[in-house]
């Protein structure tokens, strides 16, 4: 991170993709002043457990198990999404300006790729994009 914020400092890269928590964690603020909103990817973390693990809860309990980390990843996306209403606030008193791309400016542009390499896409991938549309 240190090398992203070095580097928007000298202008030797133009831009730097982050959560907008991350804005403040990392103090981008005090050397760029504009962020776009893209809304190109969804970023998620799966929960994993070895097997071993899994065979250590007793199985009148593997139900509650999963319904309570269900829960903390609901939570975690919650907070997740108030850290960022919260940063939004902050950076903007700090001088920071938003702006938004049209998604549907951004589709078009994405077209000729999506027809490009649509025959080394997952199909179920390329069904998912369309349905999106």
């Amino acid at each position: 991170m240190r090398d992203v914020f070095t580097g928007l400092q000298q202008g030797t890269i133009d831009a730097a993709e982050n959560a907008i928590a991350n804005l403040i964690a990392n103090r981008y603020y005090e050397i760029t002043k504009n962020v776009t909103w893209t809304n190109h990817v969804f970023g998620y973390m799966g929960v994993f457990m070895s097997d071993k693990a899994w065979n250590q809860i007793p199985d009148d309990l593997r139900e509650d198990f999963v319904e309570g980390v269900k829960a903390g990843a609901q939570r975690q996306r919650d907070y997740l999404v108030e850290a960022n209403e919260a940063a939004v606030k902050e950076l903007t008193e700090l001088g920071v300006e938003f702006y938004e791309i049209p998604i549907d400016d951004m589709r078009k542009l994405v077209e000729p790729a999506m027809e490009q390499f649509a025959d080394r896409m997952d199909p179920a991938w390329v069904e998912a994009i369309e349905a999106e549309k």
